[in-house]
């Protein structure tokens, strides 16, 4: 973070493993702080009316293909698992693969969720310039030369969390600046039909007082921009059906 004293450290609670290796002197925090949690407000208060149903997602054929990137332990295999249970709730059919790798924490994610109205036979794996849509809950991961294969210029609807996770290089580099969110896009909108970029975090942070809920806000509002081919009946299902 950019402050007038020069570059400083600030903590990613959200991202903490709670192990108290900080105690030990081996976090940037060298300081504890007990303070009041202020309650979150709830989003629907702010709200006048109901919230109009989107429009369904445009579905050519019997196929529809999304590939999910983000970082370990953020829940991206869970988004996942939420898209293929609402999919079967609404009597489609669903195929996934979790590319999670050595990705416990911090490490690239990568879902790949087929759904159908009719069965499904053989990969779930996206092949090139297939995406239907690609949720890119990390922007880096997202832009790299592998993950950017499986887009389509003339196909691929984007939805992007606006958010610049620091890597470890990036860290341990003394004037590092982060890119501009329109540099950090830049790779995945010459690679999309359309791209949108959400503060997902800043949202979930605001209305649900945890920043661990940006990848679920992120998939709310693919399924209000119609990007999602759900219905939200389904979809509230599975997120009570997974806890």
């Amino acid at each position: 973070v950019a402050t007038a004293l020069g570059r400083k450290t600030r903590i990613h609670a959200g991202s903490c493993s709670d192990d108290r290796s900080c105690l030990d002197g081996d976090c940037p925090a060298f300081l504890g702080v007990d303070a009041p949690v202020a309650e979150p407000v709830r989003f629907e208060s702010l709200t006048s009316a109901e919230l109009p149903d989107p429009p369904r997602a445009e579905w050519d054929g019997d196929r529809f293909e999304l590939q999910l990137v983000g970082i370990g332990s953020t829940g991206v295999v869970t988004i996942d698992a939420l898209l293929v249970r609402a999919a079967e709730h609404d009597g489609l059919y669903a195929m996934h693969l979790d590319q999670t790798g050595l990705a416990q924490r911090g490490g690239k994610v990568v879902s790949h969720c087929v759904l159908s109205r009719a069965p499904l036979s053989g990969s779930p794996r996206i092949e090139p310039g297939r995406a239907d849509v690609l949720l890119a809950f990390d922007p880096l991961g997202a832009s790299d030369r592998e993950s950017l294969r499986a887009l389509d210029p003339a196909r691929t609807r984007a939805l992007v969390h606006d958010l610049y996770v620091p890597t470890g290089a990036d860290v341990t580099t003394p004037g590092f600046e982060p890119p501009s969110s329109s540099e950090l896009s830049g790779p995945l909108r010459a690679a999309t039909r359309s791209l949108e970029r959400v503060p997902a975090e800043l949202l979930a942070e605001a209305a649900l007082g945890q920043a661990l809920a940006a990848n679920l806000l992120l998939l709310g509002f693919a399924w209000q921009r119609g990007l999602v081919p759900v219905s939200r009946a389904s979809l509230e299902r599975a997120i009570r059906e997974n806890g």
